[in-house]
């Protein structure tokens, strides 16, 4: 148990937000070897995750020609994911966090060495890719849950902002080298990204192993154990009464909803002007430095503005950068342009990330930080549907200005809430 567990007594959502978690006895974080051990081996598995999801739908695509089955083993992945997440937050609760992590990575390094050997040997039928999405996309959402209780435990409460953020430097540094280690890797032969994948779960699995600290309260709340039904919507409940949380978890799933369609509209417009595979692969990949950038300068943001501030500033961000994507079709720039939409991104995901971590009792962590996946995920399927929608229907450029209006009604609306601009204040008193 962390040495200052239970100080503050128990936080009640609806006043400023104490710290939780008792981690004050912790290294700094530049020394802080479990911390450390933590972010390798999932920046390892990171990498490896983005490359073979890049090589699966090629795979499909290679073995099948069908653009279809690529789609469905895309949804079988992603979706098995997004229903996991509330009962995953559950276990990942109730269960040792070191075992569960350890488990799901043995087991989804399992399932990748399966792929890799089944792909020298023969032709794998659809069903065991359909298989083996399941289980990733289960045993994804299981270790997610479990991860986020588990790093307020690792770091000194007052580094858990700077924490966040640079889980966040490795998570876009993914999304820029990930998709295209990927391609490389299926091209030289195509069990590569699986095996390499395979490798990336079994070093997180030593790294893991290797953390002698607890990474949960070792005690519980006792009494009687509520129904499934409801402990399911507990981090829910929880979010959605604490104002901060329930403020900008909604703002970010406005956002989130018009995301993913200004990403096709890109995507549509680069090639109706002419746009490469490559070139298109340049303008993402200038977003994901973007996100580089960001992840790396949050922590001083996060210290020098209101949380509040930070987010409406982002917000504001996205409404000046979308419409300019109508201005030109020169792929550097497009890059460059949604570079500055990438570098908001890790801001807010930190400023909301870390708030949860710290003002969430430990037997919620995963629930709560499942519930925001949830919510947040569930946004973003539905902007690409609608944004799918919206360009059959008026034409990328349109799109872009249609999407920047919704994007300053956002930001406009969240600005008038209270919660949300003086929130997310954290009190350092126990």
């Amino acid at each position: 148990m962390s040495a200052l567990s239970g100080a503050a007594g128990p936080i009640r959502p609806g006043r400023r937000a104490a710290v939780s978690t008792g981690t004050s006895e912790r290294p700094a974080l530049r020394a802080n070897r479990a911390f450390w051990l933590l972010w390798v081996g999932q920046a390892g598995s990171t990498l490896g995750s983005t490359s073979s999801a890049l090589a699966m739908p090629l795979l499909v695509l290679a073995l099948t020609g069908s653009p279809t089955q690529a789609g469905l083993v895309g949804f079988v992945a992603t979706g098995s994911a997004v229903v996991g997440l509330l009962p995953a937050g559950v276990v990942a609760d109730r269960l040792d966090r070191r075992g569960l992590m350890r488990w799901c990575d043995a087991g989804r390094a399992g399932a990748m060495a399966a792929l890799t050997v089944t792909l020298a040997l023969s032709r794998p039928p659809l069903v065991e890719l359909l298989g083996l999405a399941l289980v990733n996309g289960s045993l994804s959402a299981l270790f997610l849950a479990a991860h986020s209780g588990a790093v307020r435990h690792v770091v000194a409460r007052a580094d858990l902002p700077t924490a966040v953020a640079r889980n966040q430097v490795y998570e876009q540094a993914a999304v820029v080298g990930g998709p295209p280690l990927g391609g490389v890797l299926f091209a030289v032969a195509r069990p590569l990204p699986f095996l390499v994948d395979a490798v990336s779960y079994l070093i997180s699995y030593l790294t893991i192993t290797a953390i002698c600290i607890p990474l949960q309260e070792s005690q519980q709340p006792s009494g009687p154990r509520e129904p499934t039904r409801r402990r399911l919507l507990d981090g829910l409940r929880w979010s959605f009464a604490e104002p901060f949380l329930r403020a900008s978890v909604l703002y970010v799933a406005a956002l989130t909803l018009v995301s993913p369609a200004v990403v096709l509209s890109v995507i549509v417009g680069a090639s109706a002007h002419g746009a490469s595979a490559t070139e298109t692969g340049v303008i993402f990949a200038l977003s994901g430095i973007g996100g580089v950038a960001g992840a790396v300068v949050a922590p001083k943001i996060q210290q020098r503005w209101a949380p509040g501030a930070v987010l409406l500033a982002a917000g504001a961000v996205c409404a000046t950068a979308v419409p300019l994507l109508t201005t030109t079709t020169h792929p550097i720039l497009l890059g460059v342009i949604l570079a500055a939409t990438g570098f908001v991104s890790p801001l807010i995901n930190t400023i909301i990330v870390s708030y949860q971590m710290r003002v969430t009792p430990d037997r919620l962590q995963g629930q709560a930080y499942a519930s925001m996946i949830l919510i947040a995920g569930s946004s973003a399927a539905l902007g690409s549907l609608t944004g799918g929608f919206l360009l059959t229907a008026i034409g990328p450029t349109k799109s872009l200005l249609v999407l920047t209006a919704v994007i300053v009604t956002v930001v406009v609306t969240a600005s008038s809430s209270t919660a949300l601009r003086t929130g997310g204040q954290m009190s350092t008193s126990c």
